[in-house]
């Protein structure tokens, strides 16, 4: 759950300092919802999209695959999947420890 966040806050982070207001769901490798955020003023309907289309990517690290993130609220899903990767670059170091 800590580390969930962690890519959950820091993704929603860095999208705000590109002036993108989003919504961030990180899932379990059995997609089950660790932790969903929406920034302030993101759109609510982006909140499930962040679950099922363009801006997910897979949290892995050390060969094991985590579960994933995905990011809502840009106008194309390329922006959103680098908002997500730079959240999970975040953990990695962590991750890879365990």
């Amino acid at each position: 759950m800590d580390v969930a966040n962690t890519i959950a806050i820091n993704t929603i982070k860095v999208c705000r300092e590109k002036g993108i207001p989003t919504n961030v769901t990180v899932v379990d490798r059995n997609r089950i919802t660790q932790a969903q955020l929406s920034d302030t003023i993101a759109p609510p309907v982006s909140l499930n999209i962040s679950f099922y289309m363009a801006g997910s990517r897979p949290v892995q690290a050390g060969g094991i695959t985590y579960g994933s993130v995905g990011v809502s609220g840009a106008p194309d899903g390329m922006d959103d999947e680098v908002c997500a990767m730079v959240g999970i670059e975040s953990v990695l170091d962590y991750l890879e420890m365990q």
